[in-house]
């Protein structure tokens, strides 16, 4: 049915672009994958959360223990199949500390992508139950931030910020 809807729309309305919101652990999985091969490719995008470059906190955070490596070859598999991928980054007080890392790690497995879009926690589905697991102080990590941003960005990547208080934007540099 998936791929049924892509093809409807890429028919019907053949310059609409489509941005699909994924955890990219289905495209893991080669035959699913290259279902892409026959659909219009060159207006979908594929965005998928990466929450950090170790195995065990990713997992954390998704709760499943193969989640890391299912979501890394998913986003291999539709470089395969050149799909557009973009990575989200979420920032939380679970991942936040290790931005850095995750940044060079998408650059040194993923450089292919076609965006990272660093964003700030929503207060939407299972936060307000974990929130004080997952809330922080963005300040104290601004350094880290601007490493990741500027590091990914020099390196080509287009990057973008989303949901961060308007204040630290102009302290990020990005005001």
């Amino acid at each position: 049915l998936f791929f049924e809807l892509i093809k409807q729309i890429n028919t019907s309305l053949p310059e609409t672009n489509i941005h699909i919101l994924s955890n990219g652990r289905k495209f893991g999985w080669k035959s699913y994958s290259d279902k892409f091969s026959n659909v219009k490719k060159d207006k979908i995008v594929i965005g998928i959360p990466l929450y950090s470059d170790v195995e065990e906190l990713h997992n954390y955070v998704v709760q499943d223990r193969n989640a890391f490596y299912e979501t890394v070859q998913g986003i291999q598999n539709l470089e395969r199949n050149n799909i557009a991928v973009e990575i989200r980054v979420v920032l939380h007080k679970v991942t936040i500390t290790r931005i850095k890392q995750l940044s060079e790690f998408i650059w040194n497995n993923f450089p292919f992508v076609d965006h990272v879009a660093f964003m700030g926690l929503e207060y939407t589905g299972y936060t307000h139950h974990n929130y004080d697991k997952l809330k922080y102080d963005i300040k104290q990590y601004y350094d880290t931030l601007i490493y990741s941003v500027d590091f990914l960005h020099n390196m080509g990547l287009n990057i973008s910020l989303y949901n961060l208080p308007s204040e630290s934007l102009g302290v990020l540099g990005f005001w």
